[in-house]
């Protein structure tokens, strides 16, 4: 696509774009600056990149699909009452981050994908608790970060919910033996599948934060792909039934 013809398709959808996501963060259209900051930061998320100059077809075709995904209205995504601002507007952009890298067949729209995979959204969007709030963000934070490939995010969950972690990665064990009946799955199951196997320590709570991640998004990655092929509800999986705010040490 020659500059002239992207030019004239992009640049009305980034107007569009941006008028839709900064009415949703609670910002003015108007601000240039913060425009600024989004704008770079959507297109260093989406191809890696920060100016549009001397793209490929490919990245340009991806471009106009992010930014027609975040012009919609239905893309705007609620707050979260009981998380502070911040937690918020990182919340919303790793959410669209994740939405965009997720290649399930027959994805939902964003609201209604985002509802089932945080729990949230039923009624008003509440991390209730006051205690619970942060662990509940952390959680959330953690699986969209697998789900994106995000290494900021999947690196600051680590450093702060290695417990939960662990805890996690014994929920998607349950998971599989309800998706796979053939074995039974335990961390030697993991250690056996695992590519690096000789990395992996012979106890999970002696495994590092960031292999915790790891095995985690290889372990999400395989549960997802296992009910797809089943076509089972995602949102029908025992660890996404079970309250993931409590964890303990395994």
């Amino acid at each position: 696509m020659n500059p002239k013809s992207f030019n004239g398709q992009y640049r009305p959808l980034v107007k569009s774009a941006w008028a839709t996501q900064a009415q949703h963060m609670g910002l003015s259209v108007g601000d240039r600056a913060a425009q600024d900051k989004w704008y770079r930061g959507v297109l260093n998320k989406s191809i890696g990149v920060l100016t549009t100059a001397g793209l490929h077809d490919a990245d340009q075709k991806r471009l106009i699909n992010v930014m027609e995904m975040l012009a919609e209205s239905d893309a705007e995504i609620p707050t979260v009452h009981g998380w502070s601002p911040s937690q918020n507007r990182c919340f919303q952009q790793l959410a669209l981050e994740a939405y965009d890298k997720d290649q399930s067949h027959d994805k939902p729209n964003l609201i209604f994908w985002l509802k089932k995979e945080t729990n949230l959204g039923d009624g008003k969007w509440t991390a209730a608790g006051k205690t619970g709030r942060t662990e509940k963000f952390d959680r959330i934070m953690a699986h969209l970060a697998c789900i994106a490939d995000n290494d900021y995010w999947l690196k600051r969950t680590a450093s702060q919910s290695e417990i939960r972690l662990r805890w996690q990665i014994r929920q998607l064990l349950i998971d599989l033996d309800v998706l796979d009946w053939t074995q039974s799955h335990t961390w030697d199951y993991v250690k056996s599948i695992w590519k690096q196997s000789k990395q992996l320590p012979a106890d999970l709570n002696d495994a590092p934060a960031e292999t915790l991640h790891t095995v985690y998004c290889m372990l999400d990655t395989h549960v997802r792909r296992l009910a797809d092929k089943s076509h089972i509800d995602h949102a029908d999986l025992p660890s996404r039934r079970r309250n993931a705010t409590t964890p303990t040490l395994l």
